[in-house]
């Protein structure tokens, strides 16, 4: 649950940022992350555009666009570098 916990993974692709920016291609369709959208904006505005709790992850770097313009700032994680970084590492 959003509202209650302390801190957020927010998975940005493609299909998700056209959703939560009301891509009018998308417009029948997830409901359940525009209405995430609503809370996480909320939240952001409450917090006069702090954002302690909201963790954007990636799946690979071509989808670094797709993070919110609200989480463009901060520290986001590329999972697919994550596994190289790994794999690197164990080698």
């Amino acid at each position: 649950k959003v509202n209650e916990s302390d801190f957020v993974i927010v998975v940005c692709c493609p299909t998700y940022h056209a959703r939560f920016e009301k891509n009018p291609d998308q417009e029948r369709k997830g409901l359940g992350a525009k209405f995430e959208s609503t809370l996480i904006l909320n939240d952001f505005y409450q917090n006069q555009s702090l954002n302690k709790r909201f963790i954007p992850v990636i799946a690979q770097s071509s989808h670094k666009p797709c993070i919110f313009d609200f989480l463009q700032n901060q520290t986001y994680y590329d999972l697919l570098e994550a596994i190289k970084s790994t794999s690197a590492l164990s080698k």
